[in-house]
């Protein structure tokens, strides 16, 4: 075969969008809610954290805020913010890899060889997270945390969920795995997890406004309401920050 007409051994990678490797920043006048920056301290403690509501409860300025902390206090936090593209295997495991190497430069590069080389990641997926977690298994000493947000546009893809499971399921103890979803997840083993007292769920009543929050928004608009129109306001939008 000519040299000029054969194939290379390993083709080249699906175009990254660098943004969506960092955390949305944090605007100045976010509401500050001290009840779930508190749960900072249980997200540091728990292998998985689920924050699932519908839209507008304030999941990803949430995880914004917790990822800004974290990184003050010196964790390392690879970020995702998951699109309906990113369901095609290539994509989610090249970004998969890619959020760890942003951060550890020294990890991945055998996982991005098997990615670039497969001849079917649908169903090869599991060599390229293997080899990817087989090398934080022996380099990640130090707190660090997966944040994945946007979970539900990639649900229905074709190795989303058992991709999910596969992480779960390998994380180093020093792996931290956090997911936002509009829909809450069930796929194996959060049952297990959860009946080991595992995961931290923060569900829509705990991201809904209270009276207090509630009122210091408000304020923020020169509106001004009597207790017994906030508390018909917040039952009529059931706390909806939007």
């Amino acid at each position: 075969m000519d040299v000029l007409t054969r194939k290379p051994a390993v083709q080249p990678g699906p175009a990254l969008l660098p943004l969506k490797l960092v955390p949305p920043p944090t605007r100045g006048e976010v509401l500050l809610r001290p009840d779930l920056q508190a749960l900072l301290a249980e997200v540091r403690l728990q292998p998985v954290t689920l924050v699932h509501a519908p839209a507008g409860y304030g999941k990803t300025t949430l995880l914004s805020q917790w990822a800004a902390d974290l990184v003050r206090t010196g964790a390392t936090v690879a970020w995702i913010s998951l699109d309906a593209e990113d369901q095609s295997p290539a994509l989610l495991l090249a970004y998969l890899v890619r959020a760890f190497q942003s951060h550890l430069p020294h990890v991945g590069d055998q996982a991005w060889r098997v990615l670039h080389s497969a001849a079917d990641l649908g169903r090869d997926w599991p060599l390229v997270a293997g080899a990817l977690f087989s090398n934080l298994q022996q380099t990640l000493n130090t707190p660090t945390f997966l944040i994945l947000d946007d979970y539900h546009l990639i649900a229905e893809g074709p190795i989303s969920a058992a991709l999910l499971a596969y992480l779960l399921r390998a994380a180093p103890p020093t792996l931290h795995i956090v997911v936002s979803s509009r829909r809450p997840l069930s796929m194996p083993p959060l049952p297990r997890l959860r009946a080991e007292g595992l995961v931290l769920d923060v569900n829509q009543s705990m991201l809904s406004l209270t009276m207090d929050e509630a009122r210091a928004l408000l304020e923020r608009y020169q509106v001004t309401l009597a207790p017994d129109e906030l508390a018909l306001l917040l039952r009529r939008t059931d706390g909806w920050v939007a």
